[in-house]
């Protein structure tokens, strides 16, 4: 047992996906930097051009040397796996074409093994184009145009086609209006009804319905406020929380997530609900994942004493934030209510009847996500949240939640809430100044 408790979490794999045949694909030399796991996902082929620039980079200085290196011990891993690709020979490139520039030969490799080329180079993407080699991005996402799970829908009521477009909303809920992805919210506010603040400055304009588009109909939004010997009254804040509690509280979504900054209320909130779902019998206990990541830019202390749950103690300390204190944590345990367990050691579980709840997401790569929803057994959810601006292992891809949330986004098992607004306090919300 102790043996299958220290392995590394490196040597996780994804579950259930081994008998799915991969595609097969170039992969440049940008991608492998940031997403090294792409070689999980796809069948890939390297060419000897791709080799040579990461050989370049490993000596660099600071994170682009570390991305450099742990590409080609994470390549050597992987080596049976991977076809490499050593020519100078191009015979489709255009006359026009530098032959001598490596960009265009990994084109060309792309092209002669008719496969895809996957890229974050914007010319690499163009000039597949023009050589009718099928291309795309991976892992680009910005928070520009990150999936936030609302979206808002600013309409003057009075206009005449407005008005028509509200009223076959009302008249006709199986019809999906406002383009909605499944659980995804909309709030529709009425610019014809500015709100001002006491100094008369604009502040919103008044929101006349917030609803859910399920797959089927739209839906308005109904939640409950929380209440339990535990944790009191618990009321949501703000509109995006008073979301959060509609998803959290809708029984159809079985991964229930939510990103935010710090100060949000990302765990209160969904703990809060956990506690209660266990305390009144839907689910057995909460399976309390963590992964022992420390802050970035601070050394780490060093290897720490006891067993695995003593290890994992520092990290689970939010638990006593939420549950009381120490005392509240113990009891929750010996109750059976919680368990707590590194994410690196759930490999070969399956958890029936359980939250699975997996705090500070952004700092798990995307085959350990897959294998949080592989060890979902029936009666089971997965709760998560996390942060993009709080990645603190440089090795660990920096937009997991963000590639989750496109991929999901339209599955009706999925849903999430952006949380925005800092409700710790004044002083907390002071942090985004820096």
């Amino acid at each position: 047992m102790q043996k299958k408790e220290t392995q590394k979490i490196s040597e996780l794999e994804s579950s259930g996906l081994e008998n799915k045949k991969k595609q097969k694909a170039v992969v440049d030399t940008n991608v492998l930097l940031k997403y090294i796991d792409i070689l999980n996902e796809y069948d890939c082929i390297l060419p000897i051009q791709v080799a040579e620039e990461l050989d370049g980079l490993k000596k660099a200085d600071g994170e682009l040397g570390f991305q450099a290196r742990e590409a080609i011990r994470k390549i050597n891993e992987n080596i049976s796996n991977i076809t490499f690709y050593n020519s100078d020979k191009f015979l489709f490139m255009p006359i026009s074409w530098d032959k001598k520039k490596r960009d265009n030969q990994i084109i060309m490799c792309a092209k002669k093994h008719k496969c895809l080329m996957i890229s974050n180079d914007i010319n690499v993407l163009i000039k597949c184009n023009q050589v009718k080699v099928k291309s795309i991005s991976y892992g680009e996402a910005t928070n520009d145009n990150k999936y936030t799970g609302y979206k808002t829908i600013i309409m003057n009521c009075f206009d005449d086609s407005n008005q028509e477009k509200l009223n076959s909303f009302a008249d006709n809920p199986s019809e999906n209006v406002f383009s909605l992805y499944i659980n995804q919210y909309c709030v529709i506010k009425d610019e014809s009804i500015p709100i001002y603040d006491n100094e008369q400055n604009f502040v919103d304009y008044k929101i006349i319905s917030i609803i859910k588009w399920n797959g089927s109909e739209n839906v308005r939004l109904q939640y409950k406020d929380i209440k339990n010997d535990w944790m009191g009254l618990v009321s949501p804040r703000n509109l995006n929380q008073k979301m959060l509690f509609d998803l959290m509280q809708d029984d159809r979504i079985k991964i229930k997530m939510c990103y935010g900054g710090y100060g949000t209320g990302k765990d209160y909130v969904q703990l809060a609900h956990c506690v209660d779902m266990v305390r009144k019998g839907k689910y057995d206990k909460i399976v309390w994942l963590r992964a022992n990541s420390g802050v970035k830019g601070i050394e780490d202390i060093g290897f720490l004493p006891g067993n695995i749950e003593e290890k994992l103690a520092p990290y689970a300390e939010m638990l006593e934030d939420i549950l009381g204190d120490a005392e509240g944590v113990q009891l929750f345990k010996e109750q059976g209510y919680l368990e707590i367990k590194h994410i690196g050691f759930i490999r070969g579980r399956s958890f029936k009847r359980s939250i699975l709840y997996c705090t500070e997401s952004q700092n798990i790569p995307l085959n350990v996500m897959k294998l949080l929803l592989s060890r979902l057994g029936e009666g089971s959810i997965l709760v998560i949240n996390g942060d993009f601006e709080q990645v603190d292992k440089v090795q660990h891809r920096e937009n997991t939640i963000n590639l989750v949330c496109s991929k999901l986004k339209n599955i009706e098992e999925f849903g999430v809430v952006e949380l925005e607004r800092v409700e710790r306090s004044k002083v907390a919300d002071l942090a985004r100044l820096l």
